[in-house]
């Protein structure tokens, strides 16, 4: 059996037996990011007060999903003016440990959306327990582009609890921009989800086409130097790891 069957097969018996509980609801979600952080400029500050104040003040006004199309688009004309700088050819462990961090802010905002006292130990279970990869553009046809704005993104299979289903359904319905808005998330670019299908190939599938940029390296080679999935929730010792590996970066 191949390695490529193996990782389907391994992922598909793993997150079959959790769905077998009946807890849960699965997607494949799907983010892509802006590759440099920067602070906000005039423009960019004014419309994050907007949304602050409408947000405050009536928060299910229709003129924040305006707003929000409006900082989004703000944000990347930015960031498609300063990406080409850093941008290499080829994928490097720099630019990857850049969005799995800009990956888990997102996921410590929308935990705190989907969850009240998210950060309580009786509310951990509660989590949505997600399987990451990364990919590249071009990777489904064996042509990865690495020096295009936006190569880098993640697809994830998330499994949802059933208590927290609707709320995360609503975000998903929005493209999760109500957390998106967030300064600290101005590195996500776009978020996209839906919801896996029950059918007995949908979700091997579904696992196949979200690693499909990561099991097309050898396992004893590159794929050892990069981080190209990851789970969540994340461990103590995995999170000790990031804080580690941070620095080691931060030191280069």
């Amino acid at each position: 059996m191949t390695y490529k069957q193996n990782v389907i097969n391994d992922f598909t018996k793993n997150i079959s037996k959790l769905m077998a509980s009946g807890k849960y609801k699965s997607y494949l979600v799907s983010l892509s990011f802006n590759m440099v952080d920067h602070d906000p400029d005039v423009r960019e500050s004014e419309l994050i007060d907007l949304i602050i104040q409408k947000r405050n003040n009536d928060p299910l006004s229709p003129d924040l999903t305006s707003l929000y199309k409006r900082l989004s688009e703000c944000r990347f004309k930015i960031n498609k003016s300063i990406n080409r700088r850093i941008y290499e050819k080829d994928i490097t462990q720099k630019r990857v440990s850049y969005v799995w961090k800009t990956y888990e802010k997102f996921q410590s905002h929308l935990v705190q959306i989907l969850i009240k006292n998210a950060s309580r130990s009786n509310k951990i279970d509660l989590h949505p327990k997600t399987y990451d990869f990364m990919d590249v553009n071009g990777s489904k046809n064996h042509n990865n582009v690495y020096d295009m704005d936006g190569t880098l993104h993640i697809h994830s299979i998330y499994l949802i609890r059933n208590e927290i289903v609707d709320k995360f359904e609503g975000l998903v319905a929005e493209e999760c921009q109500p957390i998106l808005w967030h300064p600290n998330l101005s590195g996500v670019r776009d978020v996209h989800g839906v919801a896996i299908k029950s059918g007995p190939y949908d979700l091997p599938n579904t696992i196949e086409y979200a690693s499909k940029f990561m099991v097309s390296f050898d396992p004893l080679g590159l794929k050892d130097d990069l981080p190209l999935s990851f789970q969540y929730p994340l461990t103590d010792y995995e999170r000790m790891q990031r804080r580690l590996d941070a620095q080691r970066l931060a030191a280069d």
